[in-house]
């Protein structure tokens, strides 16, 4: 009875050790997972700013055929992802009392890259993040920045999402003699389409000269 009341102990001091240790364990790989998260975190916090966004061409310009699947939307032919830099380098060549819409700034990049159409989802994303970088370098005191406000969305609707909001952009728009109006909840440069300018493959520092990158599939 003595020797089996001595196993017990035994094994009872023998469980509480192997459970220490893998508790020990346990708390040590979780501490570092934490750690390890925690770097991963405060990481993604160092984000890039709206300048250093607009640099990042990430291997753009990129000119590839249009999907079976695309076709139904887009149509056969190419279609070209241009560079964000592209983007706003157009956006730069519209002068004070002129506009342009995003579908404008397609023409002009699918004429560059002798596509078929430009990407219509990236350049709106690039035209937000060119105009951001302009109000980011503004408040930095840079004096000469990219006119966001004279880009229009497609229909020559006001983009709310540009730096300031709406209220703002109808300020600039009106100071360079445009008429804002409201049509329910969104708003638009009236009579927009007579005060376009003229946005093409050889207008300003995009010209048919410049090299084409070659078409690749999509599947």
């Amino acid at each position: 009875m003595r020797k089996e009341g001595n196993y017990r102990v035994l094994f009872f001091d023998l469980a509480v050790l192997l459970f220490a240790y893998f508790g020990y364990l346990a708390i040590h790989n979780y501490l570092e997972i934490s750690i390890v998260c925690g770097k991963k975190v405060l990481m993604s916090y160092q984000r890039k700013t709206w300048q250093e966004k607009l640099a990042d061409n990430k291997g753009l310009p990129s000119v590839f055929e249009i999907s079976a699947k695309q076709r139904k939307r887009w149509g056969s032919g190419t279609c070209v992802i241009p560079a964000p830099t592209e983007v706003d380098e157009l956006m730069r060549c519209v002068p004070k009392g002129k506009l342009t819409t995003i579908d404008e700034l397609r023409k002009a990049l699918a004429a560059r890259h002798r596509a078929t159409i430009a990407c219509p989802i990236t350049v709106g994303i690039f035209a937000w993040v060119a105009a951001h970088a302009a109000a980011e370098a503004e408040a930095a005191g840079k004096k000469r920045t990219t006119a966001y406000w004279r880009t229009l969305k497609t229909g020559g609707e006001v983009n709310p999402k540009y730096p300031g909001g709406v209220q703002a952009l109808k300020q600039k728009l009106t100071a360079e003699g445009h008429k804002v109006v409201q049509k329910r909840k969104r708003f638009f440069v009236q009579d927009f389409a007579s005060k376009l300018a003229r946005l093409n493959g050889g207008h300003g520092a995009l010209t048919l000269s410049a090299p084409r990158p070659a078409a690749r599939s999509l599947g």
